[in-house]
């Protein structure tokens, strides 16, 4: 019972420690990776920067950046783009894979991309019609939700 009574204790610590260290703190355009700065001037060239969040977690720091139209996005530690979202609208597809977009303009003529995810495995895409799709990382077709 003791035993059982430090594990939790030493859970409970653990756990209270990682979220004093995880923090979501406002910082500059400037402050971006500069592979996130380059990913916004070259495919969001007239849209400004609202605010940028750096969230810096207990094992990675991440930002979030937010577009005066709404646009959010998402970069890692490096500035590598992890997602797109432009709030039900368009956005720019000249950084997706041209497998992606040959497939979406072939099946989904009248639809456009909205929202774009990527991880360590696949790409999550939303048309603007809310339906959902998943490729893999070579671009390949898996399912539609």
């Amino acid at each position: 019972m003791k035993q059982l009574k430090k594990i939790t204790l030493a859970l409970l610590f653990i756990i209270s420690v990682t979220q004093l260290q995880a923090k979501d703190v406002p910082v500059t355009f400037q402050e971006l990776p500069n592979k996130a700065q380059t990913f916004l001037k070259t495919y969001f060239p007239s849209l400004q920067t609202s605010y940028v969040i750096q969230d810096k977690g207990f094992f990675s720091t991440e930002y979030e950046v937010t577009l005066e139209d709404g646009t959010q996005l998402e970069f890692d530690e490096n500035g590598d783009w992890k997602g797109v979202d432009g709030q039900h609208r368009s956005i720019p597809t000249a950084f997706i894979p041209a497998k992606i977009i040959k497939y979406v303009k072939a099946k989904f003529p009248n639809m456009t991309i909205s929202k774009i995810e990527k991880d360590s495995r696949k790409y999550d895409i939303e048309l603007n019609g809310d339906l959902d799709l998943e490729f893999n990382l070579k671009g390949d077709f898996l399912r539609m939700d």
